[in-house]
């Protein structure tokens, strides 16, 4: 893979950290809560379709293909849930945050 090829996939793979996110927490929190979560909306008009639109083209045009979505697509999601409450941490030192 070139450097253009290599950005396009870290691209399309933010696109399934993007799917991911409508999922869990916003649609999953309105339909566990049985009310509106904050940001589902705006993940259901926006960044679902949109993501799912630039996926759907990526394949289209071989910039991604299956296989390389179905092993880096997961992994990307994997590092982002680990790195979540390392960001917490490091922002609870920050000056200024409050607790």
């Amino acid at each position: 893979m070139d450097y253009t090829e290599v950005t396009i996939c870290q691209e399309k793979m933010d696109d399934g950290v993007t799917r991911a996110n409508a999922i869990f927490p916003h649609m999953m929190a309105t339909v566990i809560m049985r009310r509106y979560a904050p940001g589902t909306l705006t993940v259901l008009l926006l960044n679902l379709p949109v993501s799912v639109l630039l996926l759907h083209q990526a394949l289209q045009e071989g910039y991604v293909t299956w296989l390389t979505f179905t092993w880096a697509g997961p992994l990307v999601v994997v590092c982002i849930i680990i790195l979540i409450p390392i960001m917490f941490a490091i922002g609870k030192r920050l000056p200024g945050f409050k607790n």
